[in-house]
């Protein structure tokens, strides 16, 4: 991917070939064709000077390329409470994308390398959590990212292959990730981790309902399994108020004989109301 530091990132290869196999199974227009060639010429041009060029200037050519610098940032609170903040100066020659189990996309997994928390120890041995950072100073001209796919499989004790694939689109945009736009992804990703611990908190929610007590089946597949036992001499049954939502398993209420009250409403629950209520009630 070549970069710049005005913030943006083309995804092309070295050639065109390498860039349609990179794309995937898009079909490369005139346009894309053009713009591959055109970095693909500069890039040559680059590297050709960097082989004729006098050995001290070597090592700038080749940072020029591949190198970028960066500032590390740890924030932490010490024992009387004080946020404090330690930067220290970061070079790099490419990124690391964490893979998962599931699909991501490029943003995502570089918003997990730059970004992350463990346990710390200060100057005066007082034991903490700290987050740490990574601002961009200057992209490199060549940006370089390295997906981290291996992950040790304690039970079968070996290395495994995470295939869950990475997402990459043609442009990839690095404002977010420059020191000089600290303050507002700094506000951006509060609101995201605001909304994410939101979200797992609604699919936690959701999961008890669709997997009712770690099992495969749903809280109402659940409730009729159990009326069909231990409840067959149930009187009244009520479950308003609830999220339930699909079809109530009427199958299994026939088994409960001596059921008088059932109690259904504010539910999403679909179907028609069986018979069986009504020879229920008799």
């Amino acid at each position: 991917a070549k970069a710049g530091t005005g913030g943006a990132a083309g995804s092309a290869a070295h050639t065109p070939a390498n860039a349609a196999h990179l794309l995937g199974d898009e079909a490369l227009t005139r346009s894309d064709e053009a713009k591959l060639l055109r970095a693909s010429a500069e890039t040559q041009r680059t590297y050709r000077a960097a082989l004729h060029a006098e050995p001290d200037d070597k090592s700038d050519f080749v940072k020029q390329l591949f190198h970028g610098a960066a500032v590390n940032e740890i924030s932490y609170r010490d024992e009387n409470g004080k946020e404090c903040l330690q930067a220290r100066d970061h070079s790099f020659e490419f990124l690391s994308l964490p893979v998962g189990d599931h699909a991501a996309d490029l943003y995502y997994a570089l918003d997990q390398f730059v970004t992350s928390d463990a346990d710390f120890t200060t100057g005066s041995q007082y034991r903490t959590r700290a987050e740490t950072c990574l601002w961009m100073k200057r992209l490199p001209s060549v940006l370089m990212f390295h997906e981290q796919r291996a992950r040790y499989d304690k039970d079968a004790k070996q290395f495994v292959k995470l295939r869950a694939p990475l997402k990459f689109s043609k442009t990839i945009y690095m404002d977010r990730y420059l020191m000089g736009n600290k303050k507002e992804t700094t506000e951006v990703r509060q609101r995201v981790k605001g909304l994410r611990e939101q979200l797992q908190r609604v699919q936690s929610e959701a999961d008890g309902i669709t997997a009712y007590n770690g099992t495969p089946q749903s809280l109402v597949d659940a409730l009729g399994a159990v009326l069909v036992g231990e409840l067959a001499a149930l009187r009244e049954l009520k479950l308003d108020h609830n999220a339930f939502d699909g079809v109530l398993p009427w199958a299994h209420l026939a088994n409960v004989t001596q059921l008088r009250v059932l109690t259904l409403s504010h539910n999403r629950l679909g179907g028609t109301l069986s018979s069986l209520v009504g020879e229920l009630a008799a």
